[in-house]
């Protein structure tokens, strides 16, 4: 496959918004030194969960900081942060025109504005949930319609129920969004490019409220208030909404020998400019660790690593102790998932 051409941005305002909370604070850090490896000066901003310091990475690389406290909309700051909220918050108060929003959880490997055409599109995902399931989507869609492949059905049923939205419930309150037609768009949210203050406000509100109100209709988090967003203002012809297939790679999805030659390094271990740039996500537990737990951890311990040095730890006994230490202090703040939660990720 040949490599993707250089990135086609217009936007000189454009930024890197990291959400990030106590509890992954040091991959934050991972994150932001991938950032500055493979896309230059380009500025960062942190919308972080707590009070949590980042005075070192401040010094280090630049990053602005916002917190609850900083945003400028009064009903954001009384939503607050926290899972399924900060995300959403940034989507409004990034200092960005533009911006590539991703998790903690994240490294980039390339510069991945080479996905980002913000002269044809407002939103620009991955095709996650189309690629998890190939097999149903390989189908004509008279068999769909009949659910001939009911195996496949019913698969796709689940995650979508257990991770994104209910169906029945969705169309009872948004009839006008034919969740249907938008199966083959749905998006995992841990990476995507957006234009800031897109949205109208009171869109979010009614979704979060309706998150929030017991009945189920969304699961936890923000992927099923954000698709509905997204995917039903695209419908409407409010928003340009474009797929990138290689934007976004889950780590689970992959075996470990597949990822290490998609994404090559070099002989001390530092990430090298793969052919396909990408976002790798760990979404889901565990987390990637300087001893190896979570899936094809090694990059993400580079950065890690990588923003030490920066700093001016220059010992790599120190750097490496720095690392257990933290993340010791992570598996005390998030226990591990049983497997059959990381087993059910979409």
């Amino acid at each position: 496959m040949p490599a993707l051409a250089p990135h086609r941005t217009t936007d000189a305002d454009f930024g890197v918004v990291i959400t990030t909370s106590a509890a992954d604070r040091h991959l934050a850090c991972g994150t932001c030194a991938s950032v500055r490896h493979f896309m230059g000066d380009v500025p960062i901003a942190l919308f972080v969960d707590g009070d949590v310091s980042f005075e070192l990475l401040q010094r280090t690389y630049g990053v602005s900081v916002h917190r609850v406290g900083d945003l400028g909309h009064r009903e954001l700051r009384r939503i607050g942060f926290g899972w399924g909220r900060t995300k959403m918050a940034a989507l409004w108060e990034a200092p960005f025109r533009t911006a590539l929003f991703v998790d903690a959880d994240t490294i980039v490997l390339g510069d991945v504005r080479c996905h980002a055409d913000f002269a044809k599109a407002d939103v620009i995902t991955d095709r996650h949930f189309a690629e998890a399931h190939a097999d149903y989507f390989a189908q004509p869609p008279l068999d769909r319609f009949l659910g001939t492949n009911s195996t496949a059905a019913e698969t796709l049923a689940a995650h979508l129920a257990g991770w994104f939205f209910q169906p029945a419930l969705l169309a009872a309150r948004y009839p006008a969004f034919d969740w249907r037609a938008a199966l083959a768009r749905i998006f995992c949210p841990g990476a995507l490019f957006a234009r800031t203050g897109l949205f109208e406000l009171d869109t979010y509100l009614r979704l979060h409220e309706d998150r929030m109100d017991g009945s189920g209709i969304f699961a936890s988090g923000d992927m099923g208030v954000l698709n509905v967003m997204v995917l039903s203002a695209a419908q409407s012809g409010a928003i340009r909404h474009a797929q990138s297939p290689d934007l976004h790679v889950l780590a689970f999805r992959h075996d470990a020998r597949a990822l290490d030659r998609r994404f090559p390094s070099d002989p001390d271990g530092t990430p090298r400019a793969p052919e396909r740039p990408s976002v790798l996500h760990w979404s889901g537990h565990p987390k990637p660790a300087l001893q190896g737990h979570g899936h094809f951890a090694a990059p993400m311990t580079q950065f890690r690593r990588m923003f030490l040095r920066d700093a001016g730890l220059c010992d790599d006994a120190e750097i490496d102790a720095r690392l257990a230490q933290e993340d010791a202090r992570m598996a005390a703040l998030v226990p591990a998932a049983a497997p059959e939660q990381t087993a059910a990720l979409p």
